[in-house]
């Protein structure tokens, strides 16, 4: 197992979790199996720290298990709830307590976008460790990355990924006042 701790130059006042898994949990145009995901790697920002727990082939899923739960809060802050709650609950058999990020569901609207939304915005200034992500928003990749042995690339983008979501929780309510007029009731950008 590989534990990492990385300090950052903010303060998040909600933890922030992301995981990356082994497996691919989609089902077609049917819900995504989320709790049928194989959790490989897990970021959590809370304050000016972020836990990185990742997994080795070779690693005990057992104990595994129980660091990761060494690292996670009762209640997280995700982009997307229903992957890591289900993620959580599959693997860990736990159910979280998981907020929405995300200001509204769109097609196209994931981290990447609303990330590049605020630099265009000038809400935000540019992160350099933010720009060195490979994957970008294509989380997907971590799959074959785990296959191949990358270990570096998926516990870099799961990092990225939790300080991309830390700024588009900050800046949630400013998405909701800019496209106000655009949201449904239902929660989509149209």
């Amino acid at each position: 197992m590989i534990y990492i701790e990385t300090t950052v130059g903010f303060e998040s006042a909600y933890p922030i979790v992301d995981v990356e898994i082994a497996n691919n949990i989609s089902n077609g145009n049917k819900e995504w199996k989320y709790q049928e995901s194989d959790i490989t790697c897990c970021s959590v920002l809370f304050g000016n720290k972020i836990r990185t727990l990742f997994r080795n082939k070779e690693d005990s899923i057992i104990e595994y298990k129980k660091q990761l739960q060494t690292i996670l809060f009762p209640t997280m802050y995700a982009f997307n709830e229903r992957m890591e709650s289900g993620s959580f609950k599959g693997f860990l058999g736990q159910k979280f307590d998981i907020k929405e990020i995300k200001a509204f569901k769109g097609k196209g609207w994931n981290k990447e976008k609303f990330y590049q939304e605020l630099l265009k915005d000038g809400k935000i200034i540019p992160n350099p460790l933010i720009d060195e992500d490979k994957l970008k928003d294509d989380s997907s990749l971590c799959i074959s990355l785990y296959a191949e042995g990358k270990k570096w690339e998926i516990i870099e983008h799961n990092i990225i990924d939790v300080i991309k979501q830390y700024y588009i929780l900050i800046f949630k309510d400013y998405f909701l006042t800019k496209y106000k007029s655009r949201i449904s009731q239902d929660g989509w950008i149209n």
